[in-house]
């Protein structure tokens, strides 16, 4: 088990951002430094922008497309690509989605499937803090 903080830029704002690290197999990179990732239980998949994966040697070339609705109604393109994630002591082949299209600051999304589906989440905002479990530890 991980404890994270919740990071709190204002009052009443509880953001639940932990630090992730990712590699790219096909290439044999990985981002040395930690990436806050946002968890987000309304994302259907995991999302990365395409700064993020173009560091990875990623390249949409030849990758089909597939649009996403966001919760703004607005559909926006994505190209599906694994990568391996660093998370709360473990690591995993991650099925992400890369777009271009993603909030200023907001790099990575974790979401449903590929995390959620992969780890017990305790969201104990009265004590300031997440505690992640993967299955595996189970």
């Amino acid at each position: 088990m991980r404890k994270y903080p919740f990071y709190i830029p204002q009052e009443d704002v509880i953001l639940p951002w932990i630090p992730v690290r990712l590699g790219f197999k096909k290439t044999h990179k990985i981002i040395p430094q930690q990436i806050l990732a946002l968890l987000d239980t309304g994302a259907d998949v995991c999302f990365i922008s395409d700064e993020i994966a173009e560091n990875l040697g990623y390249s949409e070339r030849g990758k089909k497309v597939r649009y996403f609705r966001a919760a703004n109604n607005e559909e926006f393109p994505t190209f599906p690509e694994t990568f391996t994630l660093y998370v709360a002591g473990h690591e995993y082949e991650c099925k992400f989605y890369v777009s271009k299209t993603m909030m200023p600051g907001l790099r990575i999304i974790l979401g449903i499937h590929g995390f959620f589906d992969k780890h017990q989440v305790n969201f104990d905002v009265q004590n300031n803090e997440m505690r992640i479990i993967s299955n595996d530890e189970n």
